[in-house]
């Protein structure tokens, strides 16, 4: 006879067993293939691509997982041999065979591409419907080659723009301030400077349209026009309105600044590398007269042309290898030269310094990279981004466009720059004046530096132009002892001792330094101590010794304190005061404890700290409004604060326009206004924590709603044989759907059918992992949660 207790745990097992048969993946639906975007990608990868032996299974995997990010109740799960692709609790097998058959994938493609469609119905806008398959081959291109793509829409006429230096409208950058479309700059010697725009100027209609309801690309697509024809633009400058005509024109979009530095030294900025832009830099440098150096800038400056670059570079080289293209088995594709030599003339002989950075990629390499083995060029900055690939931009049907990685470039003697980038010559190392932490750690031979934050990074043109004037040797001891001197200062107000050539023990350790964390619990709004015990195994004394905290999470980041003298065998305590914000925070917050002595880094340990985490409840009511006779549209915005306690900080944003608060007190209100640009479907309201990212997603009204957004969280807890993620939701109106993602796969997805509470888990595996959440309630309030876990 089974006990009651035995009979219910079969009962379980029953229903659990015959909810697994009603969900069993049947086999993928026969249906039309995917078009003719998907035959032309394929054929297209074959014919051109770095990588044929990635044309494989990856690409179908990558394809539907580009579904499950772009929509909730998609969820791809891939085995060796077969997928199952799920929308909502339905469920189809997908045969994943390893070899790629052009015909093969599109068939499969098509089939997953009507399934998903189906099952989702009325959820997919008419727009979403013709744009699913773009979607899908994005992502079945990214998973065999990083840089690959479908370019289309407004991206297709962009990237000409870019590629080319030229558009056909006024010549003047625009975007949105505060919902204004304003003209952020105008260029010079373009119609829009003949017209009379100025920078700053707010765009307040185009040819008698409001610009308030347009997105920046809508009013831009309205800007630009043919060649000859007439713009009517209505601006608002400061306190007056008025209207400017601009006859439109072929624009170039200048990518080269220049500018005297004084005794005899110029300055060339190169924003990106166009088909134009050798001819401008040729013409901009000459026009700065007779100099006896110059500092040429690719900081930030994300590539663009090959034979632009390599055709600057000949301006400074004679007779060697300026790039060599590698494509598959070492051969060069067709169409692409295989090797691109100097002219054995040099238009410019004086010295040069580059300034790069991790921002400087692709043709902007070639050029730092080529001329660097110069004896009158120096490299200063930091390595750059490290991107040696080439790719090819080739025509699809209705007029889009597939960007292809087709060969690998190589410099001068066969140097290579794909993923290692460009080394420079001086090593700069940045530090902002707000976090000084990173100081602990400076590499070996790098100069470090104090930046003031907000403000335009100066001190690497210093560091050139000293260079420049004083020579490599001299320059750079120079520009050494000047950030030396300011890095001392602002740690010796700290009482930290720093001079590089002062350490007690400035090589490496034969023992490894300890550091011990107190147990310590935080909580927001409640000021803590974290206390560290920093060990000393070796039989020496280290003086001069110091510690600092370094985080992503402000309130951890930036704490610097000194120790003294760390005893042989022994240790010393350094006391760290901490302020948690009040608000939402993740429950474990990771921090980097670094120790050094003097300016030479010791040893560093990743802590991991718990907190309190105490998120407040809102309410958050929203009115549209318009102006009768007016194309013109706002919100108001009220968020009220129903906690005991201070939220943390609030971005509320619509598209052009956003409002941020710094924090609500107790039971209090905040009430703003936003204008509406473009098309609209919901208002983002996102909360900020330690080691949490929170958006509030509320649909917009017809009239007016109020609401107050599920309660959501997301923890880990223990079970047998290890760790879970939790997600536990709570809704007064019923809850509708709800994932979890970790490292960005979709673990989990379930329609709750108007529950009131509900809660999902996955496994949490060791380690760190990032981790999302997501719930939408019955009437489409939705709340997205994004933080890092960590399993022990």
């Amino acid at each position: 006879m089974l006990s009651q207790g035995s009979r219910i745990r079969l009962l379980l097992l029953a229903l659990l067993a015959a909810g697994a048969c009603a969900t069993r993946p049947i086999p993928l639906p026969p249906a039309e293939p995917a078009g003719e975007i998907a035959a032309q990608t394929v054929r297209r990868l074959e014919a051109l691509s770095l990588y044929p032996d990635r044309i494989d299974r990856r690409m179908l995997v990558g394809a539907l997982e580009a579904l499950e990010a772009a929509y909730d109740p998609v969820r791809f799960e891939p085995q060796e041999q077969v997928g199952t692709l799920h929308v909502g609790l339905r469920g189809v097998s997908v045969p994943l065979d390893q070899r790629l058959d052009p015909e093969a994938f599109r068939a499969t493609l098509g089939a997953a591409l009507a399934f998903v469609k189906t099952e989702l119905g009325p959820e997919l806008s008419d727009k979403q419907r013709e744009e699913i398959e773009v979607l899908a081959l994005r992502g079945a291109l990214a998973a065999m080659d990083r840089y690959a793509t479908i370019i289309s829409g407004r991206g297709t006429e962009d990237f000409r723009i870019r590629f080319s230096g030229k558009l056909h409208g006024i010549g003047s950058r625009v975007g949105r301030r505060d919902g204004d479309l304003v003209a952020i700059r105008v260029f010079p010697d373009s119609p829009a400077e003949r017209g009379g725009l100025r920078d700053g100027d707010a765009i307040l209609a185009v040819d008698g349209t409001s610009t308030r309801p347009l997105t920046v690309g809508e009013a831009v697509g309205q800007i630009r026009g043919k060649i000859g024809t007439r713009v009517v633009l209505g601006i608002q400058r400061e306190e007056r309105q008025l209207e400017v005509e601009i006859t439109r024109g072929e624009v170039t979009v200048p990518s080269v600044e220049t500018k005297s530095l004084g005794d005899q030294l110029g300055y060339a900025r190169i924003f990106q590398v166009s088909r134009t832009t050798l001819a401008e830099f040729r013409e901009k440098v000459l026009a700065l007269g007779p100099i006896d150096g110059l500092v040429l800038d690719l900081r930030g400056n994300s590539g663009g042309s090959m034979l632009a670059a390599a055709g600057i570079a000949d301006l400074f080289l004679s007779g060697d290898t300026i790039v060599r293209v590698v494509g598959r088995s070492g051969r060069s594709p067709r169409q692409l030269r295989k090797r691109t030599r100097a002219t054995s003339s040099v238009l410019f002989e004086f010295p040069v310094v580059v300034l790069v950075d991790p921002g400087t990629a692709s043709a902007a390499e070639i050029l730092s990279g080529a001329i660097q083995p110069l004896d009158r060029v120096t490299v200063i900055g930091e390595t750059t981004f490290g991107k040696g690939l080439i790719q090819r931009v080739v025509p699809l049907v209705d007029e889009r466009l597939i960007k292809l990685t087709v060969a690998e470039y190589r410099l001068s003697n066969n140097r290579v720059i794909h993923e290692r980038g460009v080394v420079p010559d001086v090593t700069l190392y940045p530090v902002s004046s707000e976090r000084l932490s990173p100081l602990a750690r400076v590499p070996e031979g790098a100069i470090p530096y104090v930046r003031s934050t907000g403000t335009e990074d100066d001190f690497p043109i210093e560091a050139a132009a000293a260079v420049l004037l004083h020579g490599l040797a001299a320059g750079t001891r120079e520009i050494s002892e000047r950030s030396t001197a300011i890095v001392a200062e602002s740690l010796g107000a700290l009482d930290i001792n720093w001079d590089p050539d002062d350490a007690s023990y400035a090589e490496q350790l034969p023992e490894p330094l300890e550091i011990i964390a107190a147990e310590v619990g935080l909580t927001g709004g409640e000021r803590s101590e974290i206390l560290l015990e920093i060990r000393n195994p070796n039989p020496f004394p280290i003086a001069s010794t110091w510690v600092a905290l370094d985080s992503p999470i402000p309130f951890l980041s930036g704490g610097l304190t000194a120790v003294g003298t760390l005893p042989a065998g022994g240790s010393a305590l350094a006391h760290f005061e901490v302020e948690p914000p009040e608000g939402l925070s993740a429950e474990e917050l990771e921090v980097r404890a670094l120790v050094a002595s003097g300016a030479h880094a010791l040893h560093e340990e990743t802590l991991t700290l718990s907190f309190r985490n105490r998120p407040v409840h809102l309410e958050i009511a929203i009115e549209r409004r318009s102006d009768p006779g007016s194309e013109d549209e706002s919100i108001a915005v009220t968020v009220t604060n129903l906690d005991p306690r201070d939220s943390g900080s609030l971005r509320i944003d619509v598209p052009g326009a956003f409002r941020t608060l710094e924090g609500l007190e107790a039971h209090a209100s905040e009430s703003f206004e936003l204008p509406l640009s473009g098309e609209v479907s919901f208002v983002a309201i996102t909360l900020l924590g330690p080691g949490v990212w929170r958006q509030i997603q509320v649909p917009l009204p017809e009239t007016r709603t109020t609401i107050r957004p599920p309660d959501l969280e997301v923890t880990t807890v223990r079970r047998f044989g290890g760790e879970e993620i939790q997600l536990i939701a709570r809704a007064e109106d019923g809850l509708r759907e709800g994932w979890i993602r970790l490292d960005g796969e979709k673990e989990r997805y379930e329609r709750f059918n108007g529950a009131r509470a509900a809660s999902l888990k996955i496994a949490l595996p060791h380690g760190s992992h990032e981790v999302s959440a997501w719930v939408e309630t019955g009437d489409g309030v939705a709340i997205l949660d994004a933080r890092t876990l960590y399993g022990n």
